[in-house]
């Protein structure tokens, strides 16, 4: 029971209401990989950190009843947007979120902060064998329509270009579902997609203020739908004013730990 730990629980439950009448699907078993993690899944079960009905334990590891599978295309495309074209000053006393991932390597060519990036790989499949509900495993795979959706990998990034998708890494993808899941699986047409993740040194995501007007909100990793909601309502209430919804301790974690002028971590 740390800030942390009570943020993770925090944020969840705030984006199922954030993303309420926008999902794909609901419900996903996490499937313990092994009997040392289905222990550990008991004990979680035991401590009850979430209401009633949200979390059941099974025999094969964990039953989220209400987690959603989402359509980032069709949240995002409900949201505004403003592109800023390069040499296009600020604008002057107005407050702006550099709300990014990869692109801040060249959004803060000065290197404000430290971030680490990784890059993953997701693929598409054809199923032999019938999968009528998401699965997460560290690895995930997810029905959509009559394919399978199967992430995703997690690399260092290198010299290559990180968006360049790589049949090795569909491979991978496929070997851990088969493994785990117990599926039989075929190359789609459907093709794969290739991202890189964005972290700090300790995982939490991160809020700074840059300079007078200028916020940075990035470090998501891979949980940015879920943190994204609860972090942004936080950041609103700053800017505004207003009364934060976390609590003090936690919103000086996100925001005091990192300083201006570190040098960014290539990967």
């Amino acid at each position: 029971d740390r800030p942390e730990s009570r943020f993770f629980l925090a944020s969840y439950l705030y984006a199922l209401q954030a993303y309420e009448g926008l999902a794909v699907s609901q419900g996903i078993t996490h499937i313990a990989k092994n009997t040392d993690e289905l222990t550990r899944f008991r004990k979680l079960a035991k401590q009850a950190p979430l209401p009633p009905s949200h979390l059941e334990l099974t025999d094969k590891g964990l039953f989220l009843e209400h987690s959603l599978i989402l359509n980032p295309r069709a949240i995002l495309d409900d949201w505004l947007t403003v592109e800023l074209l390069e040499g296009q000053e600020w604008t002057k006393d107005k407050e702006v979120i550099l709300a990014a991932g990869y692109g801040l390597k060249h959004i803060l060519k000065d290197d404000h902060i430290a971030l680490r990036y990784s890059r993953g790989q997701l693929s598409w499949a054809k199923a032999h064998t019938d999968i009528e509900n998401p699965i997460s495993y560290g690895g995930y795979v997810i029905p959509v329509k009559n394919e399978l959706l199967i992430g995703a990998t997690h690399d260092r990034l290198t010299e290559q270009n990180p968006f360049e998708l790589r049949k090795e890494d569909d491979l991978k993808n496929y070997a851990g579902a088969e493994n785990i899941c117990k599926v039989s699986l075929s190359k789609s047409e459907t093709p794969s997609r290739a991202s890189v993740r964005v972290t700090t040194a300790d995982t939490l995501p991160l809020i700074n203020l840059i300079d007078h007007d200028r916020w940075l909100f990035t470090g998501l990793g891979s949980r940015g739908f879920v943190f994204a909601p609860l972090l942004a309502e936080a950041l609103v209430s700053k800017i505004c004013g207003d009364p934060l919804p976390v609590s003090k301790q936690l919103w000086m974690r996100f925001s005091e730990r990192e300083k201006p002028n570190r040098k960014t971590h290539p990967s």
